[in-house]
């Protein structure tokens, strides 16, 4: 191999290791992107989480709520019906 050819390698040594370099970057620069939204994500998942179990104010604490409030309205319409027939037969 002479000077010729050995310049020739390095030359293309060289472009291919700056390609690699470039396209490394690149993928850097991906993966912080996707890291970002990622940690997005998972900030709002965790806040939809709190607001879905939180004691005082969450979803689930006004299910409990409109649960309990039916099961009362029910009681009521109960002894009102009750009350009704014994008007309607009296």
């Amino acid at each position: 191999m002479n000077r010729r050819d050995f310049g020739k390698l390095l030359a293309e040594l060289n472009n291919d290791l700056r390609n690699e370099i470039a396209e490394l970057k690149t993928d850097i620069s991906t993966t912080k992107r996707l890291n970002t939204s990622l940690k997005n994500y998972f900030d709002k998942c965790e806040d939809i989480v709190k607001k879905i179990t939180d004691e005082e104010t969450g979803v689930e604490a006004y299910h409990e709520l409109v649960k309990s409030t039916k099961t009362k309205v029910d009681e009521i319409k109960l002894g009102a019906d009750q009350r009704l027939q014994e008007i309607s037969t009296s």
